[in-house]
């Protein structure tokens, strides 16, 4: 499998540009990739990657609506707005939160979040 390694979600978004994903499927932190999310991505004409982002402050991905709720317990969340589906996260479902001052961008996979 073919690996890429992105700083950030714009890195991400610029080398996604030009690009038709298929699938996005978040892997969490693989073995000694605990500073990086994971995901595998199919990718048109290109095959199967396993993509790796730089971990950040301002971001989140959580598997469920239940793991959401966890972290708003654990968390001084003043806002949460489902902003829909993420155009740079396929198959993700995009909020933004306000907590402690800061905005963060939580992604959830959109199957997990259906009812």
């Amino acid at each position: 499998m073919n690996e890429l390694e992105f700083k950030n979600t714009a890195e991400l978004a610029n080398w996604a540009n030009d690009k038709e994903i298929f699938n996005l499927e978040y892997l969490g932190t693989l073995g000694g990739r605990k500073n990086q999310n994971c995901f595998e991505a199919d990718i048109e004409k290109k095959g199967v990657y396993l993509i790796c982002i730089e971990k950040s402050e301002t971001e989140i991905f959580l598997n469920s609506l239940e793991e959401l709720s966890d972290w708003q317990g654990k968390n001084e969340v003043t806002d949460l707005i489902n902003n829909g589906l993420s155009d740079i996260y396929i198959g993700f479902n995009q909020f933004t939160a306000q907590s402690n001052g800061h905005e963060i961008q939580i992604y959830i996979e959109a199957v997990s979040c259906a009812l």
